[in-house]
C-alpha cells in the first residue's frame, strides 16, 4: 500500500493494524467544538479525530448544553464557522429534546446572520432546517439495544457516502434503569468500550459521551462500566455547576 503526501515522516504498520486504520491514522483532522472546556483539552485547541470526550456531572449542570452546543458546531454550515457533518446521537434515556437542539442551532445561526430582512428569515429557516437533517437520533430503551445500534453505526458509517464527524453517547448509564447490577455494568461496559474503539480505529470521527455523577463511580470509587471503559484513553470533563 502506498500513501504519498500524508505525513512528513514514514509511518509503520502494525500488525494488527488494517489498511483502514493506517489511513485513518494518517488523515486525523482537528475539529473545533465551539466549547472552551473541550476545545482547550489538546494543544490543538480541538478534537482530532478518535478522540473520546466524556461529560460528567450531576443534575442540571449543563451536560446536555455543552453536547448540543458541539452538535451545533459539526452541523453547521462552513461560513458559518461549522464543518457540515453529520451527526449519530444515541439517545438512552429517552429525553433527547429536538425543539431544544433547533434553539441552539438557531440562537448560534441568528448571532451570526442577523434576522433583520424577510430574506435572511427565510435563509435562516432553511440553514436551520439543513443543519437538522445532519442529525441521526437513534433511541435506546435498553442496554441490548445499545449493542445493535452502536454495531449499525459502524457499519453505516463503513457504507454511507456521507461524511460523518460526531457520535454522540447521551446519559451512557440511563439503559440501567432495566437491570443494574454489577455484572451487568460490567458487560455493558465492556460492550460499549469495544464498539467504541471500532469507531476510533475504523472511523474519522469524534465521540462524545455523558454520564450522570449518579451513575460514574461505584463504591470503590472505581468507574460503574468497568475496567474495559476504564482503559479507554479519554478526556473527562467534569461538571459542576450551570454553565
Amino acid at each position: 500500500m502506498w500513501v504519498e503526501n500524508m505525513a512528513a515522516t514514514p509511518q509503520i504498520l502494525r500488525h494488527s493494524e488494517t489498511g483502514l486504520e493506517y489511513l485513518n491514522c494518517m488523515t486525523r483532522h482537528v475539529y473545533t467544538t465551539g466549547v472552551a472546556q473541550i476545545d482547550g483539552l489538546s494543544s490543538k485547541r480541538g478534537l482530532v479525530t478518535g478522540s473520546l470526550v466524556e461529560l460528567s456531572g450531576g443534575p442540571r449542570v449543563g451536560k446536555t448544553r455543552i453536547a448540543f452546543n458541539v452538535i451545533s458546531t459539526f452541523v453547521l454550515p462552513r461560513p458559518l464557522g461549522g464543518h457540515e457533518r453529520y451527526v449519530v446521537y444515541l439517545d438512552m434515556d429517552g429525553r433527547f429534546d429536538a425543539d431544544r437542539l433547533r434553539d441552539t442551532i438557531s440562537t448560534r445561526i441568528l448571532n451570526i446572520r442577523g434576522n433583520n430582512t424577510e430574506t435572511k428569515q427565510i435563509q435562516n429557516i432553511k440553514i436551520i432546517e439543513s443543519c437538522l437533517g445532519r442529525v441521526l437520533v437513534i433511541k435506546c430503551e435498553f442496554s441490548k439495544h445499545v449493542d445493535v445500534a452502536l454495531q449499525q453505526t459502524i457499519n453505516m458509517l463503513s457504507t454511507s457516502d456521507k461524511d460523518f464527524g460526531l457520535v454522540v453517547l447521551s446519559n451512557l448509564a440511563g439503559c440501567f434503569f432495566d437491570n443494574r447490577s454489577r455484572n451487568a455494568c460490567n458487560s455493558f461496559g465492556t460492550m460499549v468500550a469495544r464498539h467504541v474503539e471500532n469507531l476510533r480505529n475504523q472511523h474519522r470521527v469524534v465521540v462524545l459521551t455523558t454520564m450522570s455523577t449518579l451513575f460514574e463511580t461505584t463504591d470503590s470509587g472505581r468507574h460503574l462500566l468497568g475496567p474495559s471503559w476504564e482503559r479507554l484513553k479519554r478526556y473527562k470533563v467534569p461538571l459542576k455547576r450551570m454553565l
